[in-house]
């Protein structure tokens, strides 16, 4: 991971990925730019946390297959929740076509570079454009 400039972030991030390596690297990303965050291996036990109880947490990572994402998608929906959701996927014609219309959610296609999901993060959490790589 290449050095990033750290961006006044704060809030909680839930980091869904299975990979340990990949979840690794995302905690201490996230850190850097000033995020707590809660991690788990797989989608469904976030979406049970989800679904009991989102309190404090403003942003969803998710490394996921399609059908799980949509699954996590309408459950966030359905449950009026006001979460944002970004979703890391090698499958950018599925995740795009059937997952990000829906309001608050954002795709990063894997492989992907930090400074482009830093931008994305940026982006979701209404920080400001200035804050560059």
């Amino acid at each position: 991971m290449s050095a990033v400039a750290k961006c006044p972030s704060t809030g909680t991030v839930l980091v869904a990925v299975p990979g340990d390596e990949l979840r690794r690297q995302l905690i201490g990303f996230l850190a850097t730019l000033g995020y707590a965050c809660v991690a788990m291996s797989r989608l469904e036990a976030a979406l049970r946390m989800l679904q009991g109880s989102s309190a404090g947490l403003e942003i969803l990572v998710g490394d996921v297959p399609l059908p799980e994402a949509e699954s996590v998608a309408a459950a966030v929906a359905a449950a009026r929740l006001t979460m944002r959701m970004l979703f890391l996927s090698s499958e950018p014609e599925s995740v795009t076509r059937n997952v990000v219309p829906n309001p608050g959610v954002m795709f990063v296609e894997k492989p992907f570079a930090w400074c482009d999901l830093k931008a994305v993060l940026s982006a979701m959490s209404g920080a400001s454009p200035a804050c560059g790589c």
